[in-house]
């Protein structure tokens, strides 16, 4: 038998964790980038990996936390975001503004974006089967 998320929509406490979760992988994406190059921590990653994961993550993850499949708006708002965080960090010292960051960081929004449709592509797939399997018995 399958995972109960996939038999029976998920419940408000669900939708509200994705939601807190998603916001505080925002504000951790703001305030890595204003911080000064020599205090910001590394994972050893390149740069655009960095930003890739950290966008497509959150991006993901408010599209879920929707629980309707993202618009254009969503990997919009955040290459939006990544296009402010970029132009700032040129007053922040250690830190450089690059145009391939923000590439990486808008691509990843859309993959995020795209990930997020598609899982709840998946997931409402599942219910419906199921639904329709529980109908017939």
């Amino acid at each position: 038998m399958p995972p109960t998320f996939f038999t029976r929509p998920p419940g408000r406490t669900a939708y509200r964790a994705a939601k807190l979760t998603a916001l505080g992988l925002v504000a951790v994406i703001v305030i890595l980038s204003v911080v000064p190059g020599a205090d910001r921590p590394h994972t050893g990653a390149s740069g655009q990996f960095e930003h890739f994961m950290a966008y497509s993550g959150a991006t993901f993850l408010i599209g879920i936390a929707a629980a309707r499949p993202p618009t254009l708006a969503l990997p919009l708002a955040f290459a939006t975001l990544a296009a402010l965080l970029e132009w700032v960090q040129q007053f922040i010292p250690g830190r450089t503004s690059q145009l391939i960051d923000w590439v990486a960081s808008s691509f990843g929004g859309a993959i995020g974006a795209f990930l997020a449709a598609a899982a709840l592509w998946a997931i409402r797939s599942a219910w419906r089967a199921r639904a329709s399997q529980s109908a017939a018995d």
